[in-house]
């Protein structure tokens, strides 16, 4: 049996599979860990290495070596084909996740603490947000939209409940996660709206991700649906965001985002727009982030005395792919 973990399990939840697993609907496979005595090996037998030909002949951008795991006990070497990291703790039932009879896949939720041991706190978040959202970069690169496959709040909990590498940190990173993202750009715009200002952040408070909000009848007249969903939205203070990021003028999306915008207006919203530009710009972000404070009475946030908060801010912007 093979069960892939940490890079490796990585890299699976960013395949560009035909179709995705049913990661809602898991198997209770903690059994097959604990079947899994000391000493057993993972590819001592025909079906394993058959399994592991078939693998690699599936998704052969799967980087080698794979990454698995050993229990206490068993003597495993990194060799060519594999790199085995010990696993003290009992795997429970929601840890892995079958893809066929002799291959297991760690779970979102065990792969975000695995890789919490090797990834600095940014990319962590930035991982969080992608599990936890609408959207994923698979491994060409390319932007895929799919269901959600966890949730901030389920991320948290396996943490608490893990004793090993990476938990501390995944503790920490996924109390900055927020559902329901749907793009990178987004991640980045909320990120740097809400984290606190000891790590470069504004310290506004988080906002609801791409969540229907219910139009008042003039803005069901305008945009002829009874809901849209801002991308940011903060609904008790009756403020959204739209984030733009287009880099060319489309006639039809403009018309449908100006009624996207009047709808909210008519409802009572302020909504604001944010471009690419303006997220690439540190003084833009500063203006808009002053500008959401006031909207959201949240002013005072902003002025949280930080030691070269400055410093801070650029480490932040840099560790997200922007400059100041």
């Amino acid at each position: 049996m093979l069960i892939l973990t940490h890079d490796t399990a990585n890299e699976f939840w960013h395949l560009p599979r035909e179709r995705n697993l049913n990661v809602a609907q898991r198997r209770q496979l903690g059994e097959a860990w604990r079947l899994m005595t000391v000493g057993d090996g993972y590819v001592d037998t025909y079906y394993e290495r058959a399994t592991l030909r078939r693998l690699q002949d599936r998704w052969p951008q799967l980087s080698s070596p794979l990454h698995t795991v050993y229990k206490p006990g068993e003597r495993k070497q990194t060799n060519e084909r594999f790199v085995y990291h010990l696993q003290n703790a009992d795997l429970g039932g929601c840890d892995l996740i079958r893809v066929w009879n002799d291959l297991l896949v760690a779970s979102p939720e065990l792969v975000f603490i695995q890789m919490a041991a090797s990834l600095d706190l940014i990319p962590l978040i930035e991982l969080g947000y992608e599990y936890c959202g609408s959207f994923f970069v698979d491994t060409t690169g390319t932007l895929r939209n799919r269901k959600l496959m966890t949730t901030p709040g389920d991320l948290l909990a396996r943490a608490n409940r893990y004793r090993g590498p990476g938990a501390r940190k995944a503790r920490l990173a996924a109390k900055y996660v927020l559902p329901g993202a749907d793009s990178p750009r987004e991640v980045v715009l909320v990120i740097l709206l809400t984290l606190p200002r000891y790590w470069g952040g504004y310290n506004l408070s988080k906002p609801v991700l791409n969540h229907d909000i219910h139009l008042s009848a003039e803005g069901r007249e305008i945009l002829g649906f009874p809901t849209v969903a801002p991308d940011l939205c903060w609904p008790d203070a009756k403020v959204a965001v739209e984030y733009n990021g287009r880099d060319h003028f489309d006639d039809e999306r403009s018309a449908l985002d100006a009624k996207r915008r009047k709808a909210l207006e008519a409802s009572g919203y302020t909504v604001i727009e944010v471009t690419n530009s303006m997220i690439d710009s540190a003084a833009s972000m500063d203006a808009l982030a002053k500008r959401l404070a006031k909207l959201l009475h949240e002013t005072p946030r902003l002025r949280v005395q930080i030691d070269d908060f400055p410093k801070k801010q650029e480490e932040l912007r840099s560790a997200l792919g922007l400059h100041m």
